[in-house]
């Protein structure tokens, strides 16, 4: 728990659905290592309910926040123009605006990875809030099925390092240089 009281781990099991939420990023090999983990024994105990349940697409979402000091802080200082950011949001918007855009990346004729992305700037208290919020949907081609994919989850771990990877491309990318120095990132 952090100390608001809040869940630092929280996961939901529905019918179609398993989500993990991870509200504490440290680093990517500890987040996966837990999350993979519990993703595991979840998929075990699904497959030993259903024999035939499979896995058809898999998704994750990546929401950042960062304060900028003040209000002056434009989207030109920000962020970088980049072809995944539409080019109006470069236009004197004030500090409070909102983008959002998506695109789909294609692996293969089978594989293909839908990217949602929602930027929101929202001046409070003397601060500018940012709040960059990229999902991916990526469908596996064929249809896995789940005691297979819990058994030998390698598949499903690339996917995700792959998914993993493709969010720190974006927000790497659209980034400016200052920005993804603030805040850790390398900056391209």
């Amino acid at each position: 728990m952090k100390p608001d009281g809040n869940p630092v781990w929280l996961m939901q099991v529905g019918a179609n659905k398993i989500e993990i939420v991870c509200s504490v990023y440290s680093r990517w090999d500890q987040v996966w290592s837990n999350a993979c983990e519990n993703f595991v024994k979840v998929l075990s105990i699904f497959s030993e309910e259903q024999k035939s349940l499979h896995l058809g697409a898999t998704d994750m979402a990546v929401k950042d926040v960062f304060l900028a000091p003040g209000a002056n802080a434009s989207v030109g200082t920000l962020f970088r123009r980049s072809e995944m950011l539409p080019a109006s949001i470069f236009a004197d918007r004030g500090p409070n605006w909102h983008c959002h855009t998506g695109w789909i990346v294609s692996m293969n004729e089978q594989v293909q990875t839908l990217h949602n992305l929602n930027i929101d700037s929202v001046f409070r208290g003397g601060d500018t809030y940012i709040e960059i919020a990229h999902y991916q949907l990526r469908n596996t081609g064929v249809d896995l099925p789940v005691d297979q994919v819990a058994r030998d989850f390698e598949t499903i771990q690339k996917v995700y390092s792959d998914l993993h990877l493709g969010n720190k491309k974006v927000v790497s990318e659209i980034l400016s240089a200052q920005v993804s120095n603030s805040i850790g990132l390398k900056a391209k």
